[in-house]
């Protein structure tokens, strides 16, 4: 038996595609202020968080430390939240404090799926 799937690509998509990644490598775009939603948020956390210590950490060792500070001063203005870099292995992760989980709670409960509310220590 041989399965066979294919995907579509959609248009309005290809202008996302090109903003998170440059020359075939994943990016933080500068703009990422602009970009990042409480859903967006949501998926990362689904993707690449996890319970740390009483708060929440994003894998985002892909990124350089530029990009990462690039993201922490985006989530830390937007949502308010007081984000820092933390090193895991030597590569950087952002790490949202307890403190603010309350917040990150509230923005992101309605878009996560319920098997990975644990990630967000619910």
């Amino acid at each position: 038996m041989t399965w066979h799937l294919s995907t579509l690509s959609v248009p309005f998509l290809t202008h996302y595609h090109n903003l998170f990644y440059v020359n075939n490598k994943k990016v933080i775009p500068v703009n990422i202020i602009d970009l990042i939603t409480p859903l967006a948020l949501a998926i990362l956390i689904m993707c690449d968080g996890y319970k740390h210590n009483k708060g929440v950490t994003l894998a985002t060792n892909a990124f350089s430390i530029s990009e990462n500070e690039l993201l922490i001063n985006a989530l830390n203005q937007k949502f308010g939240f007081s984000c820092r870099m933390i090193f895991d292995h030597n590569y950087p992760s952002i790490h949202i404090p307890y403190s603010d989980l309350s917040n990150l709670h509230n923005l992101v409960v309605q878009h996560m799926h319920t098997s990975l509310l644990y990630k967000i220590h619910l």
